[in-house]
């Protein structure tokens, strides 16, 4: 996990607008476009303005990816994007996957044409996505994905410049352990990944999230190589896990903060301890290192005996963040420990079988595979049993 507490503020968007994470992440930006068939570029623009997470100027260049979805905001082959206003119309089509890259020009911008998805005569719906990670007050660098080499083997991918290749063979190694990992401790089908090596430090925005080879879309992840070891061990290995999730429990993030990410944390724990234990030592590859707990000591001796909603969790700040997420990693822990890890597998292999189940399906599995306690251990989880869980991982 990346450091919270630096001084250089890096700012994430995760599922809506004013979500701060310091980690690498897809950035979805929150418009109607999958209830509203038509609406304008501003409507994607204007959050991150107001939010002050890109001014007008740092946003000329930046490539938008959107993907055309259906009703069931399934991706749609070879449908249009298209850009309309007074005396103006184009079009560009989406990819076999339903994605087309829309790069922001100062023109595009001050003409703020309309936008909608077709194909034929039918209107679609979009998603919007930045891929990146984003510093306050800082332009991002756009990092080419089609100007590295890259090797692929074993459903995975690597990209990366020449002066990197002496890490690719590491890199194919860890990100296979942790292949392996997903398949046979969470039982199941890894979706295809890749990462990125980069050097650029500060702000950086993908002008692409996925690398295609052999019409594979491999997701990526970018690894910056000034962090070393922890960086992709923990940060990678989290991220890998969470979009599998994502991948297989259809229900958006935002409704689930507490599922995606409080597992995603729980599982690279798990997978941290299959690491020999000389090696974690020596590269500090546990969960959170001696700052991040001293922290989180501070703050729950700060709160005392209360209990914190996990569900209506609603932070303030970016380090708000931070404690929200330990606290959705404790949450599960506590699960396991009171009935077993094995519970926890149940319930994912349950709820990927729904085509689209809501918050309240969630909740009835996992009762179904725990007890009706579960509730209310989200409703009010003890400050106290994040300190004791911290302690003892």
């Amino acid at each position: 996990m990346d450091k919270f507490f630096s001084n250089h503020k890096k700012i994430l968007l995760i599922a809506a607008v004013g979500t701060l994470v310091a980690i690498f992440c897809t950035i979805p930006i929150p418009t109607k476009g999958t209830k509203k068939s038509t609406f304008n570029l501003n409507d994607i623009l204007d959050p991150l303005e107001k939010s002050k997470i890109l001014s007008v100027k740092d946003l000329i260049g930046i490539p938008l990816e959107i993907t055309i979805v259906d009703k069931s905001e399934k991706p749609v082959s070879e449908a249009f994007l298209v850009l309309q206003s007074m005396g103006f119309i184009d079009s560009l089509k989406a990819d076999h996957n339903g994605i087309v890259q829309l790069i922001l020009t100062d023109t595009l911008i001050k003409m703020n044409p309309a936008i909608y998805a077709r194909k034929d005569t039918i209107k679609l719906g979009t998603k919007t996505r930045l891929y990146g990670e984003l510093c306050a007050g800082e332009k991002p660098i756009i990092i080419k994905v089609n100007e590295f080499l890259y090797q692929v083997k074993n459903d995975l991918a690597i990209l990366y410049k020449p002066n990197n290749l002496l890490l690719v063979d590491t890199l194919f190694d860890i990100l296979n352990k942790q292949k392996d990992y997903v398949i046979t401790q969470l039982h199941l089908t890894p979706i295809p990944w890749g990462v990125i090596l980069i050097d650029t430090l500060g702000s950086v925005i993908l002008d692409r999230s996925h690398f295609v080879k052999d019409t594979f879309y491999f997701h990526l992840y970018p690894l910056k190589t000034t962090e070393g070891l922890r960086k992709y061990y923990i940060g990678g290995c989290r991220t890998y896990i969470k979009n599998n999730l994502l991948n297989i429990i259809k229900i958006p993030e935002n409704q689930a903060y507490w599922v995606f990410n409080g597992l995603a944390d729980f599982f690279t724990n798990r997978y941290l301890s299959f690491v020999p234990e000389e090696k974690r030592k020596t590269d500090n590859l546990y969960l959170y290192d001696k700052t991040e707990i001293a922290q989180i000591n501070l703050f729950v001796k700060e709160k005392g005996r209360k209990s914190a909603n996990i569900l209506k969790w609603k932070p303030k700040s970016q380090i708000d963040w931070f404690y929200g997420f330990v606290i959705f990693y404790a949450f599960w822990e506590k699960v396991s420990y009171d009935y077993g890890q094995d519970a926890i597998i149940k319930f994912i292999q349950e709820v990927k079988d729904i085509t689209s189940p809501s918050v309240e399906t969630i909740f009835e599995i996992l009762e179904k595979h725990t007890d009706k306690r579960v509730k209310i251990l989200l409703e009010s989880f003890p400050y106290s049993l994040v300190d004791s869980i911290i302690d003892y991982k």
